[in-house]
């Protein structure tokens, strides 16, 4: 098998290294641990893999042996952004909601990923089963890939594919705000739970997509072709993206993602406006005598199964009674939980932070930033305070 080593076939070969190590050891944890969002990231990783495969290909000689190799270059689609895209959004679905499946109507995401390579199935039999017949490019390229597929190739990598990657980058991202806003509504830490790398990636993506873009533009703006060695920073940076993904998806999930239910929210009916005072009110008296707040991990799931009533219902409430959502609402109690503490002389032998995770923060930063937020000053100021009080 040839294989050319310069500058770039060699700077683009890791990434595919990368790529195909990454697929590996998620479908083999998805596998194991039956995990849908494992699963699609090692599909997501092997297409971007693909992707760079086709560059590093061909620098490394394959377009230039006139055999086999080269008649390869020209039929397997390497390139797949309409089925990769959809993978990206169904991928982030699946890690905020553990209960998400496939259902049947989320097929026709794939339908045209599906018509794209069919397309590249039935010119490849044809040419390579059927005529044999190979007249351009050195005897290893047929009529049906020159006169359908280069055409075809054309309309699906430079115009569906920008179409197709920013309409579901749109979606991913709209998707994303939207779990943010969940996180703030059923947990009182979120700290581990944001996926910030996520919405990171997705923005590479969308950088690498608008570099493109504008290469493309161009190209067909001035009538001047850039070169394919210009491109190839593009795919570069692609490898690099490779390795971010891999790297966060295989390592930042954080073990209590077992948590998230994320799904768009349903209409759920509240008690009647005369007796929601009432209910605020009985909310009111657990958090005193009961105290859920002191938990770490208490979610809105959790503290609505205490109160027998639904997530939505609870989160509503809060929302009218109290005009805050669950993640200000469980911090207020902390917040004034600490300032308690700090007041009383028991507790002098206790260093700030023991005060703090013993009134159910997890972290010294979650604690830092969210006293900030609430009482308007640092944990350490409200403490010299006291001492001078004192």
């Amino acid at each position: 098998m040839p294989f050319n080593f310069n500058l770039y076939s060699s700077l683009l070969l890791p990434a595919f290294i990368q790529g195909v190590l990454w697929f590996c050891l998620l479908m083999k944890r998805g596998i194991k641990e039956e995990r849908l969002s494992d699963k699609i990231l090692a599909c997501i990783l092997f297409i971007y893999s693909l992707h760079v495969t086709h560059w590093m290909l061909g620098f490394a000689g394959w377009y230039d042996v006139h055999n086999g190799f080269t008649m390869f270059m020209f039929y397997f689609p390497f390139r797949m952004p309409l089925l990769l895209m959809p993978l990206v959004f169904f991928y982030f679905k699946s890690v905020v909601n553990q209960r998400f499946v496939l259902q049947r109507k989320d097929f026709w995401h794939f339908l045209p990923a599906l018509l794209s390579h069919l397309c590249f199935l039935v010119v490849a039999v044809m040419d390579i089963l059927i005529l044999r017949e190979f007249p351009f490019h050195y005897n290893t390229k047929g009529n049906w890939a020159q006169f359908v597929l280069d055409p075809f190739r054309y309309v699906e990598s430079n115009i569906l594919f920008y179409i197709w990657t920013f309409l579901y980058l749109g979606w991913s991202l709209k998707l994303y705000r939207s779990y943010q806003q969940y996180l703030q509504t059923h947990f009182s830490d979120t700290e581990n739970l944001n996926f910030r790398w996520f919405r990171n990636f997705l923005l590479a993506i969308l950088g690498i997509s608008i570099g493109f873009l504008c290469l493309d533009l161009w190209n067909l703006g001035t009538g001047r072709n850039l070169g394919y060695k210009i491109f190839w920073f593009g795919f570069l940076i692609t490898g690099i993206a490779i390795y971010y993904l891999g790297h966060g998806g295989y390592y930042r999930i954080s073990n209590a993602a077992h948590l998230l239910q994320f799904e768009p929210e349903t209409t759920e009916i509240l008690p009647e406006e005369t007796i929601l005072p009432q209910v605020a009110k009985q909310i009111i008296n657990f958090m005193e005598i009961q105290k859920p707040y002191l938990q770490p991990e208490l979610s809105l799931y959790e503290l609505a199964n205490q109160l027998k009533m639904s997530p939505n219902q609870l989160s509503k409430i809060l929302n009218q009674q109290f005009g805050k959502n669950f993640n200000d609402f469980i911090n207020e109690y902390r917040v004034n939980a600490v300032k308690e503490a700090l007041q009383s002389l028991d507790n002098k032998h206790l260093s700030l932070l023991g005060i703090a995770l013993d009134c159910g923060f997890n972290s010294k930063a979650t604690f830092n930033r969210v006293f900030q937020k609430i009482a308007g000053e640092s944990p350490s100021q409200f403490q010299q305070k006291q001492g001078s009080n004192s």
